[in-house]
């Protein structure tokens, strides 16, 4: 299984920020859409996503998962998870490519980007075969209105 990492990044305030991820399954291979359950609008189906605001404590999305700032669950794995790896001008880590790509929509009703502040986003893809996969995305959202 490959170590875990988090991808980090700094975007202005209110600027969605977009993060890309090689994930693999417990077999080494790359994931691919069919690998994921059906996505049903339910948690724990296709993929989850929740964002946490960590500027307080860096350990909440950790000790405290109810604490999201924004969730949106059980979405179909086709509108995050490639088929192929992709190198586009997403990516930059290698020749390789990634397959999976999240924009946290910052317009989104209830989620409130304040400049100064860190984020998490927690990405879980909710493999048939192996369980959960975790992803994590991390951002400073550097100030433009607030202070």
């Amino acid at each position: 299984m490959p170590d875990p990492i988090i991808v980090k990044g700094e975007v202005w305030e209110e600027q969605n920020p977009t993060f890309c991820w090689r994930a693999t399954g417990a077999n080494g291979a790359v994931l691919v859409q069919a690998d994921l359950s059906t996505g049903t609008g339910s948690a724990g189906t296709g993929v989850d996503i929740r964002v946490y605001d960590i500027s307080a404590n860096e350990q909440t999305a950790v000790t405290n998962p109810t604490t999201a700032i924004y969730s949106l669950l059980g979405q179909a794995a086709s509108a995050y998870v490639f088929n192929s790896l992709q190198t586009d001008g997403y990516w930059n880590a290698d020749s390789d490519g990634y397959n999976v790509r999240v924009t946290i929509d910052c317009s989104q009703s209830g989620l409130v980007i304040e400049g100064g502040h860190k984020y998490r986003a927690s990405v879980r893809l909710n493999t048939t075969a192996w369980g959960p996969v975790f992803l994590v995305g991390e951002w400073l959202a550097k100030p433009i209105w607030s202070t």
